[in-house]
C-alpha cells in the first residue's frame, strides 16, 4: 500500500491534478511535520507555485519588502504564513541580520527549529489556570471547536489537581495551543481587557519565544 508521500511523488512526476497534489501536501504537512517550504522546493508543480505565491501575498507589506531587498526565496513565505505578524517580523529580522547570506536556507530552517523548541517550552510552561482561562477566552471569541475548548478546560483541571497528562493528551493539548498561538488568541484581551494577570502572564511567556 502506497504511503501519502509516495502518492505525492507519483503525482509530481506526472505533473497533473494540482488540486489532488495540494490536498496531499496538506495531509503530509499535518501528519508528517514536513514544511511546505521543503515540499515546494522539490515539487516545481503548479500546486507548489500556487501555494508559494498565495502565502507570499498574504504576508504584511513590510515583511514582503525584506524578501525583495535581501532576495529571500519566496518559498520561505509558506512557513512564515503560519506565524503571527509579530513572529514573522522576528524571524525575518533574524534571518536578514546574518552577515553570511550564502547558506540562507540552512539558516532559515535553523531559526524555525530553534523557534519550535522555544514554543514547545512555552506550551509546557502554561499552568492549569491559564489553560482553563484560555478555554473561556476561546469561547468568547468563538475560536476552536466546542470539543477543543472542553478539552482545554478539562486538561487545565487535570494539571491543577497535580495529575500528569498522558502522552496522547499532551500532544492534543499542544495542537490546540498552537492554534491559539497562530490565531492570536494569546495576545487578545479577555473580558477583563488589559487588567488580567493571567492573560499578561501568558503573553510574557510567549514573548520569550
Amino acid at each position: 500500500m502506497k504511503s501519502v508521500f509516495d502518492k505525492l511523488i507519483s503525482l509530481l512526476k506526472k505533473k497533473n491534478d494540482p488540486e489532488k497534489i495540494s490536498n496531499l501536501i496538506e495531509d503530509i504537512r499535518k501528519n508528517n511535520k514536513l514544511t511546505f517550504q521543503k515540499i515546494a522546493k522539490i515539487s516545481n508543480t503548479n500546486a507548489g507555485k500556487i501555494y508559494t505565491y498565495e502565502a507570499f501575498n498574504a504576508l504584511p507589506e513590510d515583511v514582503k519588502k525584506h524578501f525583495v531587498k535581501y532576495d529571500i526565496p519566496l518559498t520561505f513565505s509558506i512557513d512564515l504564513i503560519n506565524e503571527d505578524e509579530s513572529s514573522q517580523k522576528k524571524i525575518i529580522l533574524e534571518l536578514t541580520n546574518k552577515k553570511d547570506k550564502k547558506n540562507m536556507v540552512d539558516h532559515f530552517l535553523l531559526i524555525l527549529k530553534q523557534r519550535q523548541e522555544k514554543i514547545s517550552s512555552w506550551k509546557e510552561a502554561l499552568d492549569g489556570k491559564q489553560l482553563m482561562h484560555l478555554a473561556t477566552k476561546a469561547k468568547s471569541y468563538d475560536m476552536l471547536s466546542g470539543k477543543q475548548r472542553s478539552a482545554l478546560y478539562t486538561m487545565g483541571r487535570v494539571i491543577i489537581s497535580n495529575k500528569k497528562l498522558s502522552e496522547k493528551q499532551r500532544l492534543y493539548l499542544n495542537n490546540i495551543l498552537e492554534q491559539c498561538r497562530v490565531k492570536g488568541l494569546i495576545e487578545s484581551a479577555c473580558a477583563k481587557k488589559d487588567q488580567c494577570p493571567i492573560c499578561e502572564d501568558m503573553r510574557s511567556l510567549l514573548k520569550k519565544c
